[in-house]
């Protein structure tokens, strides 16, 4: 995924970057590592801006606003990215937030990662959305496989060049620990107060334990959108 961006986007040293809903920080770890700097991040969430500020130090410029009323310098940004998240965004406002906001010749990737794989449900995907739908609002990958609306979402701008859809699918194995930390990084649960959380993690362990015998091999689509600023 971070090669896509260093080879096609330019990910660099240096290379001025925006990064839109980074939640705990999972995508921003890479963006640094491949250079992102300056790095700023628009996080609406007060305690998972906290977190991020605790991680990343002044390495991150967190800003903890919504993104369609958040202030940035005009056409300062080589890439702007969002994992994951972009379906939390007032899609014309943030579109047209986000046009002003990347220089021409600049990048735009958006991408997800869906614990499950709505071409190949399975065991699992059923065994856990009583519990995590409650909390997380459903799976986002209705939004984000919906290629069309969101290729559609891009051209109406009529600021970015045709763009492209790279998908990789793959299988995650998880065991119950394995399970309790990998959901635990999902914004939904980690905005959760403690013990509402660990109920939450302890029944997505007790699923893999009981239901499957303390292991299961998840179905997972990665897919991501690429767009060049005119």
């Amino acid at each position: 995924m971070f090669d896509l961006l260093a080879d096609r986007c330019g990910l660099a040293p240096g290379t001025p970057t925006l990064e839109i809903g980074p939640g705990a920080g999972q995508a921003t770890v890479d963006l640094l590592a491949h250079g992102a700097s300056p790095l700023v991040a628009i996080e609406p969430d007060p305690s998972l801006a906290e977190h991020l500020r605790a991680r990343f130090g002044d390495r991150v410029d967190v800003r903890n606003e919504a993104f369609e009323t958040a202030e940035l310098a005009p056409g300062h940004f080589a890439l702007a990215a969002s994992a994951t998240a972009w379906h939390w965004v007032d899609q014309p406002i943030g579109f047209a937030r986000l046009v002003a906001a990347i220089r021409p010749g600049g990048w735009w990737a958006m991408w997800w990662t869906t614990y499950h794989d709505p071409e190949r449900l399975d065991a699992l995907y059923h065994a856990l959305q009583p519990i995590l739908e409650p909390v997380t609002g459903g799976p986002a990958g209705s939004f984000c496989l919906d290629r069309e609306a969101r290729l559609a979402d891009l051209r109406a701008t009529r600021a970015f060049d045709e763009p492209t859809i790279d998908e990789w699918r793959w299988r995650y194995p998880l065991d119950a620990d394995r399970a309790r930390r990998l959901f635990g990084t999902f914004s939904g649960i980690l905005a959760l107060p403690d013990d509402e959380r660990a109920s939450v993690l302890e029944r997505i362990g007790e699923a893999i334990d009981k239901q499957f015998g303390g292991y299961v091999e998840r179905n997972v689509v990665t897919i991501v959108y690429t767009a060049r600023r005119t």
